[in-house]
């Protein structure tokens, strides 16, 4: 993790990375990354961040307040603007980018995936 966070020694194809883990109380319920630049498949496919949110914990309103969250992080270290994705078919992932104000710019085929992929754009 620490080589992550630093971006150094990092094996091919993985960049600079911040987790961050959210808590309720004492309970661990999501995470947050902040990827700080993209390779060429993490600007197809994969995009600056990551959120999930633990099962038990869903529908209600954690995965967009974490994103809400992980993008002024992203914002406090100089970002601009991220690329957030989703699978096509993540309806719930697609709604928490676009509450956070994702604009759509296309949507991608990951073969090695088999899935399609949307790419949004969120200004900072």
């Amino acid at each position: 993790m620490r080589n992550r966070a630093a971006g150094e020694n990092l094996p091919e194809g993985y960049v600079r990375e911040n987790f961050y883990l959210v808590y309720e109380g004492p309970v661990l319920v999501g995470v947050f990354s902040l990827k700080f630049e993209l390779t060429q498949y993490l600007l197809d496919f994969g995009g600056h961040v990551g959120y999930a949110v633990r099962p038990s914990r869903r529908n209600r309103g954690l995965a967009t307040q974490i994103l809400r969250q992980g993008l002024e992080i992203a914002r406090n270290f100089g970002f601009t603007k991220i690329l957030a994705v989703c699978d096509e078919d993540n309806f719930p992932s697609e709604k928490v980018i676009l509450k956070n104000g994702g604009v759509l710019e296309n949507t991608r085929y990951d073969a090695e995936e088999n899935v399609n992929v949307k790419r949004y754009w969120i200004a900072l």
